[in-house]
């Protein structure tokens, strides 16, 4: 593996990891207004239940998969090609499977 393409990795991870803290710090206040608020009786159920210390962290760990791996997505939807002239963060991102060129297939309708 080659200095430039370990930078890229670096860079990219770098990248994806800030999103996901976004998306942390995004979703655990809002299930903690949800908990607050009991919006959707989300705080009465959980008390109800004979598990109750089990049933915040898993609430915590879904929100975190949750928002964290959206504000990857919008993250990733966002990167801008090299090519580009506009001004903005650029991450070139290349096929890893050897994928270069597009292919058309033709389907025929059969009745």
């Amino acid at each position: 593996m080659s200095a430039r393409n370990k930078n890229q990795q670096k860079q990219m991870f770098r990248f994806l990891a800030g999103h996901l803290l976004i998306g942390l710090f995004t979703g655990w206040p809002i299930l903690a207004i949800f908990i607050v608020f009991d919006f959707g009786g989300l705080r009465s159920l959980a008390t109800l239940n004979q598990l109750e210390y089990l049933v915040y962290p898993l609430l915590a760990v879904f929100f975190a998969i949750t928002f964290g791996s959206t504000a990857m997505g919008i993250g990733i939807m966002s990167l801008k090609n090299e090519q580009d002239t506009t001004k903005g963060k650029s991450i070139k991102i290349e096929p890893t499977m050897g994928l270069a060129e597009v292919q058309t297939v033709k389907i025929g309708a059969q009745r």
